[in-house]
């Protein structure tokens, strides 16, 4: 939030802080309003009404009930309600417990009604009850012919005028007076009547003039909020101009949130509201010095971020993919709605291009430091171009948000290929074969193609991405390096990778240097995890040595058909077994031991007759001999124990 935002903010709270307190506190001026107010009696023609808000009589101040609900008594001892609605009604009768009243139009009263008008109600302060019905009547219409129509009934109290006629129509849900009624009739209305009266129309035992003379029923509305004044010993009343009309007037109390509280109550809730409105102010201040401080930080990590960005832009120029704006990324992925992985750098989510290009969109969670892995991803990928290695068309970095936008690989990663419950035939380790092969010459390519070499450091099924051809293309290069020595050989601080596939010498410096032979270990822990290796370990082995599982793939080497407990088969077998040598050969412990990539390709490729077993790896000992201690490496200089 900007600081002009900010302010805004803060203003807005605090106003409506102090408008929420006064109204809380809000005091009748000295009790007049009450005493006004209290007399509710009501004489009309000798008969008394005991009016309650939302009535009143002119007698009183007009605060003390609704605007729309007047109440006199004219000339003839009538209570009328005065201009309800527009129009003037007689009040015969009120329900204040029900809030229903019963009133009549005094236009029909004592004769038989000539004119006919709807009635329209203000939905805000009334609405008809359920006891009432409506009544259409048709007056001045050209035709006498209403036998025919049972539904229909003659105003007898009205004589036939020049052929003229009027008449009513019995209410029902079924029955609809044709159009011809409609056509030929001059006025039309439709009033309510009580719903027991209607009920003696049908049966003619009533005439006309009685039903619209006793009037009909309307109901009134009154929140919770006038029921809780009056309990509290208020009366409700209404406050012209005021934001809250209705209001509650107390007598030698105060009116807080709609009740009358006792004025010594009051001095307290004053003094609670003093408190809250003082440290809700300290909370808000705090509130607002946290986020200011925040904004600074965020602000400076944003300018470091681009600055990054412009310096890492600047260094590797046309070597640098196509830079997209955040909201680009979102157009892409349609709002981040296809996800398709989660791991711990962030999520992935499948994109479309403006091309038509399906894309992978990996948006990285907040990097460490200055970003560190993000620019190594863009500036290893964006060097590589070959067909094993994945292809980076873009990325974004606003801020905090980051992301990198690749080829979609539809047969997602390795991992899963491994894992699968398919059997292993023929076709299958035919598959796994070709992607060995593939993985190691994308490796070759990364480690002496490129004019600048790259050390992946994190080879591992996870990282391996199939096409819909399962061509394998190497991918995540976070903690990738980049060597512009012709041997490879790198300084580092630290150990970067995966546990189960990180090279002897990365975490220990002790076994040799940092080079692109520690790829050389990952990768031959991957060909014989794809091999199957790991899923051999017996469950009831005991001995710690054995835990390593190269170990137990060297006893199944030792005699014929031993490579059956890896699916293998006599057509199969001896890509099995190629597999597996490799995967040892670049296992071993010493980096000088294992063999160039170039090298692991010509094995792979060439014949089973020029392989021969390597020796066991000695990163630990039969159960015989003690088991070396890993850790006692640490001691030594140039030795780190981190694993990240």
């Amino acid at each position: 939030m900007c600081p002009g935002r900010l302010s805004i903010f803060i203003f807005i709270s605090l106003f409506s802080l102090v408008v929420d307190v006064q109204l809380l506190l809000s005091e009748a001026a000295d009790g007049n309003e009450f005493s006004d107010c209290s007399n509710r009696e009501h004489y009309c023609g000798g008969r008394r009404y005991d009016l309650y808000y939302p009535f009143w009589v002119p007698s009183s101040p007009d605060y003390c009930g609704h605007p729309g609900f007047e109440v006199t008594c004219n000339d003839a001892n009538t209570t009328l309600l005065n201009k309800f609605n527009q129009k003037n009604f007689v009040l015969r009768n009120i329900d204040p417990s029900n809030q229903i009243m019963q009133v009549m139009d005094p236009s029909f009263y004592g004769s038989c009604p000539r004119d006919f008008a709807n009635y329209t109600l203000d939905p805000s302060l009334v609405s008809y009850s359920t006891q009432d019905v409506n009544l259409t009547f048709f007056a001045n219409c050209s035709t006498t012919d209403t036998k025919q129509y049972r539904n229909l009934r003659n105003i007898t109290c009205l004589p036939s005028e020049a052929g003229y006629t009027s008449f009513y129509s019995l209410p029902s849900d079924k029955w609809v007076p044709p159009l011809e009624v409609w056509e030929k009739c001059r006025s039309i209305a439709t009033i309510p009547i009580d719903k027991e009266l209607e009920k003696l129309l049908s049966s003619d035992s009533v005439n006309f003039p009685f039903v619209v003379n006793s009037g009909f029923s309307l109901k009134w509305e009154v929140g919770n909020w006038c029921m809780a004044c009056t309990n509290s010993g208020g009366v409700c009343g209404f406050r012209k101009g005021s934001t809250n009309a209705e209001t509650c007037y107390c007598s030698h109390a105060t009116s807080v949130g709609g009740k009358c509280v006792p004025t010594r109550e009051t001095k307290h809730l004053k003094k609670t509201a003093i408190g809250i409105v003082g440290g809700t102010v300290a909370l808000v201040t705090a509130c607002c010095i946290v986020i200011c401080c925040y904004y600074l930080i965020y602000r400076k990590k944003s300018l470091n971020n681009d600055q990054n960005v412009e310096n890492f832009l600047k260094k590797h120029g046309s070597l640098a993919p196509k830079r997209y704006k955040y909201s680009d990324v979102k157009k892409i992925t349609e709002s981040f709605c296809n996800k398709l992985g989660q791991g711990g750098y962030g999520s992935v989510f499948k994109g479309t291009l403006i091309d038509g290009r399906l894309v992978a969109v990996k948006v990285l969670s907040d990097s460490k430091g200055n970003g560190e892995d993000f620019f190594n991803e863009i500036a290893s990928t964006g060097r590589s171009s070959h067909v094993n290695i994945v292809n980076l068309l873009g990325f974004c970095s606003e801020g905090s948000k980051r992301a990198l936008i690749y080829e979609y690989m539809c047969n997602g990663s390795l991992d899963k290929l491994i894992c699968s419950k398919e059997p292993k035939t023929t076709l299958r380790w035919e598959k796994l074969y070709q992607i060995a092969i593939g993985i190691a010459r994308g490796l070759e390519y990364l480690h002496r193609g490129c004019n600048t070499r790259i050390v992946h450091f994190d080879i591992k099924p996870h990282n391996i991405l199939l096409d819909e051809d399962f061509r394998p293309k190497i991918s995540d290069f976070g903690l990738s390096k980049l060597c512009f020595r012709k041997d490879s050989i790198l300084s580092m601080e630290g150990t970067r990778g995966t546990v189960g596939y990180i090279a002897p010498e990365v975490f220990c410096r002790n076994f040799g240097v940092v080079s692109s032979k520690s790829d050389i270990y990952s990768y031959g822990m991957m060909v014989l995890e794809m091999a199957g290796g790991r899923e051999n370990i017996p469950l009831d082995v005991q001995d710690t040595s054995e835990t390593y599982f190269p170990f137990s793939i060297y006893k199944h080497l030792d005699h014929s058909g031993g490579l059956q407990a890896y699916g293998a088969t006599a057509e199969t077998e001896e890509v099995v077994r190629k597999m597996i040598l490799v995967g040892l050969w670049c296992i071993q412990t010493m980096p000088q031991n294992r063999p160039s990539i170039t090298k692991v390709i010509e094995m792979l490729e060439g014949s089973i007759d020029d392989l021969q077993v390597p020796p066991k790896p000695n990163l630990s000992f039969p159960s015989s001999e003690p088991i070396m201690d890993i850790s006692s490496c640490c001691s030594h200089d140039g030795c780190s124990s981190a694993v990240h």
